[in-house]
Protein backbone atom coordinates (compact mmCIF):
# COMPACT_ATOMS: atom_id res chain seq x y z
CA UNK A 1 0.00 0.00 0.00
CA UNK A 2 1.35 3.30 -0.98
CA UNK A 3 0.34 6.76 1.08
CA UNK A 4 0.89 9.99 0.22
CA UNK A 5 2.29 12.50 2.24
CA UNK A 6 1.88 16.00 1.61
CA UNK A 7 4.55 18.57 3.18
CA UNK A 8 5.09 22.48 3.31
CA UNK A 9 7.51 24.75 4.04
CA UNK A 10 7.28 25.84 7.39
CA UNK A 11 8.21 30.08 7.26
CA UNK A 12 8.71 30.20 11.33
CA UNK A 13 11.29 27.38 11.65
CA UNK A 14 13.82 29.64 12.02
CA UNK A 15 12.66 31.34 15.39
CA UNK A 16 14.61 34.75 14.82
CA UNK A 17 13.03 37.99 16.25
CA UNK A 18 11.47 40.87 14.38
CA UNK A 19 10.87 39.47 11.11
CA UNK A 20 11.04 42.21 8.50
CA UNK A 21 10.00 40.50 5.43
CA UNK A 22 9.72 36.95 5.19
CA UNK A 23 9.10 35.77 1.29
CA UNK A 24 8.72 31.21 0.77
CA UNK A 25 7.38 28.95 -1.57
CA UNK A 26 4.41 26.66 0.08
CA UNK A 27 4.97 23.10 -1.90
CA UNK A 28 3.00 19.93 -1.90
CA UNK A 29 4.27 16.68 -2.34
CA UNK A 30 4.04 15.38 -5.72
CA UNK A 31 3.80 11.42 -6.18
CA UNK A 32 6.26 10.09 -8.55
CA UNK A 33 6.46 6.39 -9.80
CA UNK A 34 8.08 3.31 -7.47
CA UNK A 35 6.32 4.72 -4.66
CA UNK A 36 8.43 8.20 -3.86
CA UNK A 37 6.53 11.21 -3.11
CA UNK A 38 8.97 14.19 -3.67
CA UNK A 39 8.96 17.66 -2.55
CA UNK A 40 10.30 20.27 -5.02
CA UNK A 41 12.79 22.24 -3.96
CA UNK A 42 11.41 25.76 -2.85
CA UNK A 43 13.56 29.05 -1.96
CA UNK A 44 13.71 30.66 0.95
CA UNK A 45 14.45 34.09 1.49
CA UNK A 46 14.23 35.44 5.02
CA UNK A 47 14.93 39.13 6.31
CA UNK A 48 15.29 39.25 10.31
CA UNK A 49 16.31 42.73 12.20
CA UNK A 50 19.29 41.87 13.77
CA UNK A 51 20.17 41.89 17.46
CA UNK A 52 19.47 45.32 19.53
CA UNK A 53 22.75 46.83 20.64
CA UNK A 54 23.33 49.33 22.94
CA UNK A 55 24.14 53.19 21.55
CA UNK A 56 26.99 54.70 22.55
CA UNK A 57 26.82 56.61 25.64
CA UNK A 58 23.51 55.26 26.49
CA UNK A 59 21.17 52.87 27.72
CA UNK A 60 18.72 53.07 25.24
CA UNK A 61 19.01 50.39 22.71
CA UNK A 62 18.48 50.06 18.88
CA UNK A 63 18.47 47.34 15.89
CA UNK A 64 21.89 47.37 13.93
CA UNK A 65 21.41 46.03 10.62
CA UNK A 66 19.61 42.78 9.57
CA UNK A 67 20.59 39.19 8.93
CA UNK A 68 19.31 38.05 5.27
CA UNK A 69 18.36 34.15 5.19
CA UNK A 70 18.40 32.90 1.50
CA UNK A 71 18.52 29.18 0.77
CA UNK A 72 16.64 25.66 -0.84
CA UNK A 73 14.69 23.29 1.15
CA UNK A 74 13.69 19.68 -0.61
CA UNK A 75 12.48 16.29 0.78
CA UNK A 76 11.21 13.13 -0.30
CA UNK A 77 9.65 10.05 0.86
CA UNK A 78 9.50 6.45 -0.55
CA UNK A 79 6.83 3.99 0.70
CA UNK A 80 6.65 0.25 -0.75
CA UNK A 81 5.45 -2.51 1.16
CA UNK A 82 6.47 -2.97 4.63
CA UNK A 83 9.64 -0.13 4.20
CA UNK A 84 9.50 3.81 4.63
CA UNK A 85 12.66 5.74 3.86
CA UNK A 86 12.60 9.78 3.86
CA UNK A 87 14.42 12.57 4.23
CA UNK A 88 14.30 16.47 3.63
CA UNK A 89 17.56 18.87 3.49
CA UNK A 90 17.96 22.51 3.80
CA UNK A 91 20.64 25.00 2.50
CA UNK A 92 21.25 28.30 3.94
CA UNK A 93 22.91 31.16 2.94
CA UNK A 94 22.43 33.69 5.78
CA UNK A 95 24.45 37.02 5.77
CA UNK A 96 24.69 40.12 7.84
CA UNK A 97 24.06 42.98 6.26
CA UNK A 98 23.15 47.18 7.18
CA UNK A 99 25.59 47.42 10.14
CA UNK A 100 26.60 50.87 11.06
CA UNK A 101 27.64 50.41 14.52
CA UNK A 102 30.46 47.65 13.43
CA UNK A 103 30.40 47.67 9.86
CA UNK A 104 32.99 44.60 10.06
CA UNK A 105 30.33 42.18 10.90
CA UNK A 106 28.61 42.99 7.23
CA UNK A 107 29.39 39.67 5.23
CA UNK A 108 29.70 37.25 8.66
CA UNK A 109 27.11 34.76 8.60
CA UNK A 110 24.80 36.03 11.78
CA UNK A 111 24.79 33.61 15.52
CA UNK A 112 23.20 30.46 15.63
CA UNK A 113 22.61 29.59 12.24
CA UNK A 114 23.68 26.24 10.64
CA UNK A 115 24.43 26.10 6.96
CA UNK A 116 22.67 22.77 6.40
CA UNK A 117 20.27 20.99 7.93
CA UNK A 118 19.49 17.47 6.61
CA UNK A 119 16.81 15.04 8.26
CA UNK A 120 16.48 11.23 7.15
CA UNK A 121 14.15 8.46 8.52
CA UNK A 122 13.81 4.97 8.06
CA UNK A 123 10.87 2.39 9.08
CA UNK A 124 9.92 -1.04 8.78
CA UNK A 125 6.69 -2.92 9.94
CA UNK A 126 6.91 -6.63 10.75
CA UNK A 127 4.36 -8.60 9.12
CA UNK A 128 4.54 -11.48 11.68
CA UNK A 129 3.75 -8.96 14.42
CA UNK A 130 0.80 -6.71 12.90
CA UNK A 131 1.13 -3.57 14.04
CA UNK A 132 5.19 -3.47 15.22
CA UNK A 133 7.49 -1.21 13.53
CA UNK A 134 10.96 -0.20 14.08
CA UNK A 135 12.11 3.09 12.90
CA UNK A 136 15.14 5.34 12.73
CA UNK A 137 16.40 9.08 11.97
CA UNK A 138 19.20 10.78 11.30
CA UNK A 139 19.72 14.27 12.27
CA UNK A 140 22.74 16.63 11.62
CA UNK A 141 23.46 20.29 11.30
CA UNK A 142 26.18 22.15 10.03
CA UNK A 143 29.00 24.74 11.72
CA UNK A 144 27.23 27.78 13.36
CA UNK A 145 28.69 31.44 14.70
CA UNK A 146 28.91 31.72 18.20
CA UNK A 147 30.24 35.35 18.27
CA UNK A 148 29.16 37.85 15.32
CA UNK A 149 32.34 38.41 14.19
CA UNK A 150 32.61 34.28 13.63
CA UNK A 151 36.26 34.27 16.05
CA UNK A 152 34.51 31.15 17.87
CA UNK A 153 31.87 28.21 16.28
CA UNK A 154 29.89 25.50 17.20
CA UNK A 155 31.21 22.56 14.66
CA UNK A 156 28.54 20.07 12.64
CA UNK A 157 26.65 17.64 15.14
CA UNK A 158 25.00 14.74 13.74
CA UNK A 159 22.85 12.26 16.09
CA UNK A 160 20.62 9.56 15.45
CA UNK A 161 17.29 8.23 17.19
CA UNK A 162 15.31 5.07 17.67
CA UNK A 163 11.75 3.79 18.10
CA UNK A 164 9.93 0.82 18.47
CA UNK A 165 6.25 1.27 18.00
CA UNK A 166 3.19 -1.26 18.32
CA UNK A 167 -0.35 0.01 17.11
CA UNK A 168 -2.82 -1.91 19.10
CA UNK A 169 -6.28 -1.76 20.64
CA UNK A 170 -7.28 -1.07 24.05
CA UNK A 171 -11.00 -0.71 24.76
CA UNK A 172 -12.14 -0.19 21.31
CA UNK A 173 -9.97 2.22 21.03
CA UNK A 174 -6.53 3.03 18.93
CA UNK A 175 -3.86 3.07 20.60
CA UNK A 176 0.20 3.19 20.36
CA UNK A 177 3.13 2.41 22.60
CA UNK A 178 6.53 3.75 21.81
CA UNK A 179 9.92 2.67 22.96
CA UNK A 180 12.43 5.45 22.26
CA UNK A 181 15.99 6.00 22.21
CA UNK A 182 17.07 9.55 21.34
CA UNK A 183 20.83 10.23 20.66
CA UNK A 184 21.55 6.35 20.36
CA UNK A 185 25.50 7.12 20.32
CA UNK A 186 25.32 8.75 23.27
CA UNK A 187 27.20 11.71 21.11
CA UNK A 188 28.54 14.59 23.83
CA UNK A 189 27.61 18.12 21.15
CA UNK A 190 27.17 21.47 21.07
CA UNK A 191 23.42 21.94 20.10
CA UNK A 192 23.13 25.27 19.63
CA UNK A 193 24.25 28.46 20.50
CA UNK A 194 21.50 32.03 21.10
CA UNK A 195 23.54 35.20 20.91
CA UNK A 196 21.24 38.43 22.75
CA UNK A 197 22.49 41.80 24.19
CA UNK A 198 26.38 40.65 23.96
CA UNK A 199 25.71 37.49 26.11
CA UNK A 200 26.22 33.71 24.53
CA UNK A 201 24.18 31.37 25.53
CA UNK A 202 24.94 27.16 24.77
CA UNK A 203 22.93 24.71 24.98
CA UNK A 204 24.25 21.13 24.88
CA UNK A 205 22.79 17.88 23.10
CA UNK A 206 20.81 15.67 25.40
CA UNK A 207 22.99 12.54 26.78
CA UNK A 208 20.87 8.99 25.73
CA UNK A 209 17.92 9.12 26.82
CA UNK A 210 15.03 6.05 27.16
CA UNK A 211 11.48 7.08 26.36
CA UNK A 212 8.22 4.86 27.21
CA UNK A 213 4.78 6.00 25.71
CA UNK A 214 1.62 5.55 25.31
CA UNK A 215 -0.91 7.51 22.97
CA UNK A 216 -4.65 6.29 23.15
CA UNK A 217 -7.37 7.77 20.37
CA UNK A 218 -10.63 9.14 22.46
Amino acid sequence: MQRLVCAVLLVGALALPEVAQAHASLVRSQPLAGGIVARAPSRIVLEFDDDVRPAAGSEVVRNDGKAVHRGLEAGAQWNQGPWRIGGGVTLIDAKRRGSTANPALNGQSPTNVPKQVLRAQTAYRFASVPGLEVAGQLSYEGRRNVLPDGSITLPSWTRVDAVLRYDTKLRGANASWTLSVDNLFDRRYWKESPYQFGHVYLFPGAPRTLRLGLSVAL
